[in-house]
């Protein structure tokens, strides 16, 4: 729906724990205490130096999402106006990756106040 703005700050999360990886047919939602990612864009795993497609309008594998689970994040960032990220303690990098469309492919909600639609 949108480029990711240049606001965009998920600083909140780090140091979070994921607490829960939801999946459903076209969508994944992850939860954090303070935080949660939705939404049914690609979706991108990076682990030792290789990188695999986990979403794209469906599900392709949900393979190395278990790890996630219990692991904190100790970093994000924007790669550009299409991409973001969070690196999680179990050296593994989740991707979201974002298209401009009628239609919103991430919703982020951060602690009780900042929302962004991307």
């Amino acid at each position: 729906m949108n480029r990711i703005p240049d606001d965009f700050d998920l600083s909140a999360v780090e140091g979070e724990e994921l607490s829960q990886i939801c999946i459903d047919q076209y969508q994944v939602q992850l939860n954090f205490d303070g935080a949660s990612i939705v939404g049914g864009g690609e979706l991108l795993l990076e682990k030792n130096g290789g990188s695999k497609q986990l979403f794209s309008g469906s599900w392709i594998t949900t393979c190395g999402l278990e790890d996630l689970i219990g692991s904190k994040v100790v970093g994000w960032g924007k790669r550009d106006d299409f991409h973001f990220f969070l690196s999680f303690s179990c050296d593994t990098v989740l991707v979201f990756v974002t298209q401009e469309g009628p239609y919103e492919d991430f919703t982020v909600q951060v602690c009780e106040g900042e929302f962004y639609v991307l």
